[in-house]
């Protein structure tokens, strides 16, 4: 389910929906980027509420998944693990 509040999870969702692999790597760039852009906001605000925080775990984690099995010849990926993403985030 998506929520208006959650600008992110629509990039999200597409990229996770995409069957093109010539297209993946730029979907997946842009859901990163969402991410992290909202990573930032919720760092400034006071973190946001902890759905918000789980749903972006649990998104984090799926794309690293998406992108190993995916792309992995890409070797860049903005999420090897959450340390580079942020030590607040919940386990997904």
């Amino acid at each position: 389910m998506v929520n208006n509040a959650y600008r992110w999870e629509k990039l999200y969702f597409e990229a996770v929906l995409e069957t093109d692999d010539s297209k993946l790597s730029a979907s997946l760039s842009a859901a990163e980027g969402a991410i992290a852009d909202r990573y930032r906001e919720l760092k400034q605000d006071g973190g946001g509420t902890p759905e918000e925080r789980n749903a972006i775990a649990k998104a984090v984690h799926g794309l690293i998944i998406l992108r190993n099995e995916r792309l992995p010849q890409t070797g860049s990926n903005p999420f090897r693990n959450k340390q580079s993403f942020g030590q607040n985030l919940p386990n997904a």
